[in-house]
């Protein structure tokens, strides 16, 4: 991951948008550092969703709504961007989640 910093840095000097994805790389790369022990401590619902072609391994996301005992994990058939590409699965499975919440409390 440190080489793919290193090229968007560089290329970063001649360009604005490789500059602003500087940014966000570093972000994906570096944060959030939770542990497994510490998203375990979680105490409300958290939607996990992630795309089903998500450049974050499947395997890694499915440990990570394992380890959070609240969790709902949906995967949603394109890449990483779902939320952008493909914004009516992405909406509809956040309303579903809230409205499922919603229910428990009823």
């Amino acid at each position: 991951m440190k080489l793919a910093i290193v090229s968007v840095a560089f290329f970063s000097r001649y360009s604005s948008e490789a500059q602003r994805n500087m940014e966000m790389l570093g972000l994906m790369v570096n944060e959030p550092r939770l542990t497994p022990r510490q998203l375990a401590t979680l105490e409300v619902p958290v939607l996990v969703i992630a795309g089903t072609r998500d450049m974050i391994k499947r395997s890694h996301t499915e440990a990570l709504a394992r380890a959070i005992p609240r969790s709902t994990l949906v995967f949603i058939r394109g890449n990483h961007f779902i939320a952008r590409k493909e914004p009516e699965a992405f909406n509809r499975a956040v309303d579903d989640f809230l409205r499922h919440l919603q229910e428990k409390e009823e």
